[in-house]
């Protein structure tokens, strides 16, 4: 099987479902979002293919909070570090404001951190939308057909 034609495939497929904005916001009106702040989850993420004792294998490596991103936060733990939220609100273009007025960002960075903690974070299972897309994906499933027929003829023309 030549999973390393498949690797690159999976790799834009990972990261074609992280850019979709099928995201909720909070508030159902407010439409939907992608999970790209800084860009450095998108661009973590890679499959590498890999020989080890004779078999292949298809290694996919991304920054560990995707696993946050992809499972989401339950409700009731410790809330994420505020610097984490201040950056966030920063790479997103989130000004506080408190009727109409300019607030201070820690403010907000506050409220947001006792949000998460109380009702969590949802989560995203980009992970399994990727695997449904994968296994639907015509390009795939044309290098798979293809080495499963290679694969056939070479073990009865071994006979």
């Amino acid at each position: 099987m030549d999973l390393q034609k498949i690797a690159p495939l999976i790799e834009i497929i990972l990261k074609h479902e992280l850019e979709k904005p099928q995201y909720p916001f909070g508030h159902p009106q407010r439409g939907k979002g992608n999970k790209i702040a800084s860009g450095k989850l998108i661009d973590s993420i890679e499959v590498k293919f890999k020989k080890s004792k004779g078999e292949e294998i298809l290694e996919v490596l991304m920054a560990d909070y995707g696993a946050y991103v992809n499972d989401g936060r339950a409700p009731g733990k410790k809330p994420p570090p505020r610097a984490v939220i201040d950056k966030w609100l920063v790479q997103r273009g989130i000004a506080p404001r408190s009727n109409g007025k300019f607030a201070t960002r820690k403010g907000l960075a506050i409220a947001i951190q006792k949000s998460i903690m109380k009702y969590g974070i949802r989560p995203t299972n980009f992970i399994g939308r990727a695997i449904n897309e994968i296994k639907e994906s015509v390009a795939i499933q044309n290098i798979l057909e293809d080495a499963t027929y290679e694969e056939l003829i070479n073990a009865i023309e071994g006979l």
